[in-house]
């Protein structure tokens, strides 16, 4: 148990890292929406290269980060499945101690 909760507890701060790391690239992300929508015509005025460049980006970054959040969600649902197996196992252990102590109270006859 104390395994499972460890290794949650690090999973938990990689996630946390990784959250920081992709909140840097969302203002990256802001920047260049904001450039495309303010300098469109001086874009479409360019070579269109310079354009589906931008749009590649863009999409990729779009992919990846799907990505990312269904693999988040993934391990949310692992710790949640597990954390409810630890609370059952906690749960019946009390209920074994609660027997174990109400059979030593009671008197025998």
């Amino acid at each position: 148990m104390e395994k499972i909760l460890s290794h949650h507890l690090t999973d938990l701060q990689e996630i946390n890292r990784q959250r920081k790391y992709w909140l840097v690239l969302s203002a990256f992300v802001v920047a260049v929406v904001s450039y495309i929508i303010f300098d469109w015509n001086r874009l479409l005025d360019k070579d269109y290269l310079y354009l589906w460049t931008l749009v590649t980006l863009g999409l990729t970054i779009c992919i990846v980060w799907w990505y990312w959040t269904m693999s988040i969600v993934r391990i949310f649902l692992r710790h949640r499945k597990e954390e409810t197996e630890i609370l059952h196992d906690l749960v019946v252990d009390i209920k074994d101690i609660k027997e174990n102590v109400k059979e030593f109270l009671t008197p025998d006859k």
